[in-house]
C-alpha cells in the first residue's frame, strides 16, 4: 500500500507491518497514523508537528481588539496608534497618522518551528533582502518592515519531523488502533491497548472494575514501548515547549 496524498503523520502507510496491513485500507491506516501522531505530538510537549506545513501571514502592528476576529500577532510587531479597528472591509489604518509608524527591523513569525521563508512581498512586490534566524525574520538593507496598511506579507514553511523513535512509536500505536477496530477476532485479541474493564481477583473473589486510566493524566498511552519513548524525550511530562522572555529581546521601533 502507498500513503494517500494529504496524509499528515509521523509515519507512512508503507511503514505498517505486512502481517497486519491487510486489516484495513490505506485510507483507514492513514487515519490511525494521524490519530497516533496527534496523541504523540501532545504527549511529547508539542515539539514535532511534522514537516510540510505552510502559512501566509500579513504583518500588522496591531493585536486584535476585543470582539474582533483573531489574527497572528507578536509583541515584536509593535502596536501602532494608526490602527482604527476592523470594519466590513477588514482592518482600517490611518496611514497619514503624524505620530509615526512601527517599522521593526526584525520580527518573530507566528510559528516557532519555521524552516524556510518562501516569499516576502511589500506592496505586492517581491522582496528578498531578508535573513531568517530561527523564527525571526530580519531585513538586511537597514530599513524596517512596513507593519501598517496590510503592506507586508510573508509566506513560510514550518514544522519539524519527529525522530526515528517517534516514527516507530507512531506505527506501533496506529497498529494497535487498527487491531482494536478490525473484524478479525484473532487480531483483536492481540490488541495491547488498555481496556476500560479489567477482571481482578483478590482473596479468592473475582470481580470486574473500571480502570481509571491514570496514565492518560501523565500524558502516556498505556503501551510500554510507546510510553518508554515518550518518557525518553519528555521525562517531566511538559505540555508544550518552553518559551523565554527577556527585556533584551528585540522590540518594534517607531519611524517618523
Amino acid at each position: 500500500m502507498t500513503t494517500p496524498s494529504g496524509c499528515r503523520a509521523w509515519a507512512g502507510v508503507d511503514d505498517i507491518p505486512a502481517d497486519v496491513a491487510a486489516l484495513h485500507s490505506a485510507a483507514e491506516w492513514c487515519g490511525y497514523l494521524e490519530l497516533a501522531t496527534d496523541i504523540l505530538w501532545s504527549a511529547t510537549g508539542r515539539r514535532w508537528r511534522g514537516s510540510g506545513h505552510m502559512a501566509e501571514v500579513v504583518l500588522r502592528a496591531a493585536p486584535p481588539l476585543p470582539g474582533e476576529p483573531g489574527w497572528p500577532w507578536h509583541q515584536s510587531w509593535g502596536h501602532c496608534r494608526c490602527y482604527r479597528g476592523t470594519n466590513i472591509l477588514g482592518p482600517s489604518w490611518a496611514l497619514d497618522w503624524v505620530g509615526g509608524h512601527h517599522e521593526p527591523n526584525s520580527i518573530r513569525l507566528p510559528h516557532p518551528d519555521v524552516t524556510e521563508v518562501t516569499s516576502v512581498t511589500i506592496d505586492g512586490q517581491l522582496f528578498d533582502a531578508y535573513r531568517l534566524d530561527g523564527a525571526w525574520l530580519s531585513r538586511t538593507d537597514g530599513s524596517g518592515w512596513p507593519m501598517c496598511g496590510e503592506r507586508t506579507v510573508a509566506t513560510y514553511a514550518y514544522g519539524k519531523d519527529a525522530p526515528a523513535g517517534g516514527r516507530l512509536a507512531c506505527v506501533e500505536l496506529a497498529v494497535e488502533f487498527g487491531r482494536a477496530t478490525c473484524s478479525d477476532p484473532k487480531e483483536r485479541g492481540r490488541c495491547q491497548l488498555p481496556r476500560r474493564v479489567q477482571t481482578v481477583t483478590r482473596q479468592g473473589i473475582t470481580y470486574d472494575m473500571l480502570d481509571d486510566f491514570d496514565f492518560l493524566q501523565d500524558g502516556l498511552t498505556g503501551i510500554y514501548s510507546v510510553d518508554a519513548w515518550i518518557r525518553s524525550v519528555n521525562p517531566y511530562g511538559i505540555k508544550q515547549a518552553a518559551s523565554v522572555w527577556s527585556p533584551d529581546l528585540r522590540r518594534a521601533r517607531t519611524t517618523t
